[in-house]
């Protein structure tokens, strides 16, 4: 302790004034005789004495000169989850706020989201001012930004059209949405009155330095992360603070947006949350906690305790918060008092020279200095350093309700426009190749399973993307559902267990008539601009017990739609390089998978196969080509193939396919509009599946195949059941058969192989065992015989992907050729003849029973004739030998009778 009070001293000599330092010596010199009366001498001293080292005294000196510029400042860490956000995806910022004398739950925390094209600008055009200007003051400016971000805060999931509530039908959710907020509307949550002004009383009163402060002055400070310094807020020689919350809104019965004030003001009286400024906020006006997160809606405003900011990610989003709280710093004031300060997360904020200045106030007696900077009108103000201050959610380190978590896919789906017409043209014949997008919800804490919740699902469609248009009267996000079910393009959105939503987008590109119910179909080409739209699709759980809700919760995602692109498949023949011998591919005209709607979802492939893909409708305005497989870079170059270049990536592409049955291949193609700069991803899904094949009868008049019944499916439509190895046929005429391969490829394989005179590949047909004709995939067989004949045909062979190919595998994948294995087919039907006059001329669809007897097998029916007779046998005996009894019962009768 002697030690310490010594270097104490030996501090203040170093650092007082030579007047003061003086006077010390003369005390320490009259209690220490055997020190001289010079200071050097005293210091010689202390060292000696002591063992101090002048060097280390010093150094500890020039510190303590310093040591106020050496403080804790407040500051704030963001932390982004996830961190490498897809566009639509729900993102979750959270602040850590260090160095506040409280806890984080009565600190305020305004957070701010600049969205691409947001950034400041005096002077915005029309475009601009749409989508940025939020208070309509024909600026963009850190209000705006503030205002994106405490909205979403503050209203949560609350949906103010009243379309997430599936109690309602379509004239009471209209009526729900345009009486939502008018004062003089009926009350939705009471049985008698109206809304009223401010009905659920949902103000709040902001103080300075954190929730519930008592202090009775307040000193506003800002740190200057320069030069070390904490300024005092001043205006005048006045203490000046302000809080940074964004400014309070109303909008008016005739649509006008007017500033209300601050939020959360400190003026006498107590705070209000109007309904003007609630439908400003689009906040619920009958529920004091709109966000249900035990704050009044303008504490929200205020962000108390909003240590959580979550919105949908868009590119180029940046996202920053301000943090008002009490520092552990304290005042030079002859009070309690402690700075009040703000913390950002860049620490970027750097007070102007000429702002900065000081004042002098009286503290016990003696004149104090303190550092200050000019605040209020032409002054410094911390609005100026938040752009510094924003934070790419991707550069993070990272980390009550319902929770609902929303997923889809594909992540990049591609619709089909298809132009249906009120004279009821089928569509059938285009390529319907638009994606089926799942979405898909899911909880982590509910409590009773998806089956005891409700589920309650909406689509909506936009040309613009992803922004917040909730502040935008004319609301550029349209809701689609109904027009979807209507189209019968989703089905059920409600409903228990309703987990998922599938939305086929094959899509009506107008309205038109249904020519057999007259009712009118909505088109969905109005929601494209450029070929691309967005879908927000939208979710509200709630899970209930006893028939009460108990908890619920929302969740959304947006998803890009590209629009009549897709990615054409094509079969592929091998060119061999006369002077290299090395062979390479060329899409050879023959297209797969584009007619049944299946193959246009998953196209099927063989193992060992070469697919040629293409971008369709890859005009001279697109540019900028990229492919990946299953997310892997797919390059063509000209070893590839003669349609590709080196060094730039084109519309054409090839790839390999090598693995086992039920493996999966993603190809997404990538590119952009030449003239429009917007830029759109499409994806097609591959499968590798077992080959196969049916025998067909090409003419139905001649052959068909018998009839087995009818599916019934659950809309109430019915599918007819044929047989796929029994035929009837028609005595006299030629049946004309042929092979159906799946996948497509795989008779493509076998003819090419069979033209090139790859022995390994073949096909044999028989008629009643007995082989008729060779390598053809078609059959002609007259029907000679009589009603009842029976003829068995069949079809086998061999077939390997052709040698060429196998070498194109090998000279540019690197793809063994041993890997391809030849494999051999069968397959077998029978065409009974029938009498032509029973079904010339009529509907081949006898009765169910008849064709089932008629489909049964010769031995079968051999076994029933034999039961068939010997019953008859008995039968005959049995009567013969009752009438025998008879005769014997009467003899006995007569002989016996008196």
């Amino acid at each position: 302790m002697r030690l310490f009070f010594l270097r104490l001293l030996t501090i203040f000599f170093l650092v007082l004034p030579s007047a003061a330092s003086a006077q010390l010596t003369n005390v320490f010199v009259t209690n220490m005789p055997s020190v001289s009366s010079s200071s050097s001498s005293m210091f010689e001293a202390f060292e000696k004495r002591y063992h101090l080292d002048k060097e280390s005294l010093q150094n500890q000196g020039e510190n303590f000169n310093v040591s106020s510029q050496k403080g804790q400042a407040p500051q704030v860490l963001l932390y982004f989850s996830p961190s490498d956000p897809k566009p639509g995806t729900s993102v979750e910022a959270r602040a850590f706020p260090e160095f506040f004398d409280g806890s984080k739950e009565t600190l305020y925390y305004t957070w701010f989201i600049r969205r691409k094209g947001c950034d400041l600008d005096n002077e915005p055009n029309r475009e601009k001012r749409e989508r940025c200007d939020r208070n309509d003051d024909d600026k963009i400016t850190v209000e705006d930004w503030k205002i994106e971000a405490m909205q979403l805060i503050a209203a949560g999931n609350f949906d103010a059209t009243c379309s997430l509530d599936g109690n309602l039908s379509d004239e009471e959710r209209e009526n729900c949405a345009r009486n939502m907020y008018r004062s003089s509307a009926p009350s939705r949550i009471s049985p008698t009155g109206t809304k009223g002004g401010d009905r659920d009383e949902d103000g709040y009163r902001a103080t300075f330095g954190g929730d519930s402060k008592s202090d009775k002055n307040y000193y506003c400070y800002v740190h200057d992360f320069v030069d070390g310094h904490n300024y005092e807020i001043n205006s005048g020689e006045t203490s000046y603070c302000e809080h940074l919350f964004p400014q309070m809104y109303r909008i008016t019965d005739n649509g006008e947006v007017r500033e209300a004030g601050p939020i959360g003001d400190n003026d006498d009286g107590p705070s209000k949350f109007p309904i003007e400024e609630e439908r400003f906020w689009r906040t619920d006006p009958e529920n004091p906690s709109t966000a249900r997160n035990g704050n009044k809606d303008e504490a929200n405003l205020a962000g108390l305790g909003q240590d959580v900011f979550r919105w949908s990610y868009a590119p180029e989003d940046m996202v920053g918060v301000i943090v008002e709280g009490t520092s552990m710093y304290t005042t030079k004031y002859d009070d309690s008092s402690k700075m009040i300060m703000w913390a950002l997360p860049k620490n970027n904020c750097q007070i102007p020279e000429e702002m900065k200045g000081s004042k002098t106030v009286t503290v016990k007696g003696y004149d104090v200095s303190i550092k200050t900077v000019r605040g209020k009108t032409n002054g410094f103000s911390l609005n100026d350093c938040l752009e510094k201050n924003l934070v790419d959610p991707t550069e993070g380190g990272q980390a009550e309700n319902l929770e609902v978590s929303l997923s889809a896919t594909p992540e990049e789906p591609s619709a089909k426009l298809i132009p249906w017409a009120e004279s009821g043209a089928s569509a059938s014949s285009l390529a319907q190749t638009g994606d089926l997008v799942t979405a898909r919800a899911s909880s982590s804490n509910a409590r009773r399973g998806s089956s005891f919740t409700n589920y309650v699902w909406r689509v909506q469609a936009s040309k613009d993307g992803t922004f917040n248009t909730r502040f935008n009267e004319e609301n550029v996000w349209v809701d689609i559902t109904r027009d979807l079910q209507t189209a019968r393009n989703i089905g059920l959105a409600q409903g228990n267990g309703l987990t998922d939503l599938a939305i086929n987008l094959n899509l009506n590109e107008s309205d038109f008539r249904d020519p057999k119910t007259g009712t009118i179909i909505p088109g969905f080409g109005e929601y494209l601009r450029d070929d691309i739209a967005y879908l927000r699709i939208t979710v509200n759980a709630t899970e209930s017990f006893n028939g009460k809700a108990s908890q619920s919760g929302t969740a959304s995602l947006v998803v890009k739609v590209v629009a009549n692109k897709s990615i054409d498949v094509s079969d592929v023949d091998a060119v061999v390089n006369a002077s290299t011998g090395l062979v390479s591919v060329r899409r050879n005209g023959t297209s797969f998978c584009a007619e049944n709607m299946f193959q246009q979802t998953i196209c099927p492939v063989l193992n060992q196969q070469i697919v040629g893909v293409s971008l369709d409708d890859a005009g001279s305005d697109m540019r900028d080509f990229s492919w990946t497989l299953n997310g892997e870079a797919l390059v063509c170059t000209s070893q590839v193939s003669g349609e590709c270049v080196d060094g730039k990536q084109g519309p054409v592409n090839f790839f390999p396919v090598s693995g086992k049955v039920g493996d999966v291949y993603i190809v997404s193609a990538s590119a952009s509009n030449a003239q429009t700069g917007k830029s759109f991803t499409v994806s097609r899904r591959f499968q590798i599946v077992e080959p196969d094949f049916d025998i067909i009868s090409e003419d139905d008049e001649i052959a068909w195949p018998k009839y087995l019944g009818k599916y019934v499916n659950l809309d109430g439509s019915e599918v007819t059941d044929l047989s796929k190895t029994s035929f009837d046929g028609i005595p006299g005429g030629e049946a004309k058969l042929s092979a159906l391969f799946r996948p497509e490829t795989l008779g493509s394989f076998i003819v090419n192989g069979i033209k090139n005179g790859d022995t390994q590949n073949e096909m044999i047909w028989s008629i009643n065992g007995k082989p008729f004709k060779w390598n053809d995939s078609g059959l002609s067989l007259a029907l000679n015989g009589i009603p009842g004949d029976i003829y068995t045909v069949t079809l086998s062979g061999s077939y390997n992907q052709p040698r060429e190919l196998r070498k194109a595998l090998f000279d540019i994948w690197r793809i063994s050729p041993f890997s391809s294995e030849t494999t051999r087919f069968s397959k077998e039907i029978q065409v009974r003849l029938v009498d032509g006059n029973n079904y010339l001329g009529k509907e081949k669809t006898n009765t169910f029973f008849a064709s089932l007897i008629s489909s049964v097998p010769p031995f079968v029916l051999f076994s029933v004739r034999l039961f068939l007779s010997l019953g008859m046998i008995l039968l005959i005996t049995g009567v013969a030998f009752s009438f025998s009894l008879g005769e014997i019962f009467e003899g006995s009768k007569n002989k016996y009778q008196v």
